[in-house]
């Protein structure tokens, strides 16, 4: 059979061809919810990452665990090899939110040949800024050393730390003491009742939105160790103890100050003077 000379790769009609689709595929993706979440939380103007955001795209997958842990692992590849650096450190900060926040469904869209190789490329970087560097080599070997005793199911996690530390990448001491725990199960984290953001809001009026019925009804559950961190920075106020112990310093410097001006004032009796004890040099 003739090949059609239409069709071929190289050709004009096979290179439009192929944009259109990757244009339909990029589309596509944004229609969806955790995509366009995840559109949200990566912006390159945000200076700081949105907890609030992050924590919805968990909702999110948590909502539909098969289809949004598919989605969000194909966006956040998207966004883990954008051209902005900015972008790139948020999309790894969602990264961490949904693997410490989400169960097995995500973790095993993460754990793909495709997707670890992408964060082994990020490792490798030469040009990689030296904030996102640290975090995505953290990244990788809480996830080596966490999902150790299960490479039966995921193995690409420590495989890609092994093969990592093999090509000299040098990791930071593992302290398992304070490094995250991944959950084991699927289970919905309790629902964030906050204020939503001005850039969610305009994100949101853009287009449709679709919120499925299951996210809806899905009750509240205790929190779990995975969820444990995010929660506490979402909803509850993070105390900073060097502020707190210089402002006790300051507060005992002016409290000894104040006692000895009245020691000061005692002494001085403020004319009239206390009456010396008997048998002393001031004596009548």
């Amino acid at each position: 059979v003739e090949r059609q000379p239409g069709f071929h790769p190289d050709s004009r009609y096979g290179g439009s061809m192929l944009s259109a689709l990757s244009a339909f595929e990029e589309a596509f993706e944004i229609k969806g919810e955790v995509g366009r979440l995840i559109d949200v939380a990566t912006q390159a103007t945000l200076l700081a990452p949105d907890l609030q955001v992050n924590m919805k795209i968990c909702d999110t997958i948590n909502g539909n665990p098969k289809e949004g842990s598919k989605d969000a692992a194909r966006c956040l590849r998207r966004k883990l090899k954008h051209k902005s650096g900015r972008v790139v450190q948020l999309a790894v900060t969602v990264l961490e939110a949904v693997m410490q926040n989400c169960g097995p469904d995500l973790h095993a869209a993460i754990a793909t040949k495709e997707f670890m190789g992408d964060v082994s490329a990020l490792v490798l970087n030469v040009n990689m800024d030296m904030a996102v560097h640290r975090k995505v080599v953290t990244l990788v070997q809480n996830w080596g050393e966490g999902f150790r005793h299960m490479q039966d199911k995921v193995p690409l996690f420590f495989e890609t730390y092994a093969n990592l530390r093999a090509q000299g990448v040098r990791f930071p001491e593992y302290d398992a003491g304070s490094a995250p725990m991944y959950s084991l199960r699927q289970q919905p984290r309790p629902q964030v009742r906050a204020e939503r953001t001005p850039a969610y809001n305009q994100q949101r009026n853009d287009g449709p939105r679709a919120v499925s019925q299951q996210q809806q009804q899905a009750p509240a559950s205790v929190p779990t160790a995975a969820t444990r961190r995010p929660e506490r920075a979402a909803e509850a106020p993070i105390f900073d103890t060097a502020r707190l112990l210089e402002d006790l310093e300051h507060v005992t410097v002016e409290a000894t100050l104040l006692c000895d001006i009245l020691d000061a004032a005692t002494q001085s009796g403020g004319g009239g003077g206390a009456p010396p004890p008997q048998g002393g040099p001031g004596g009548p």
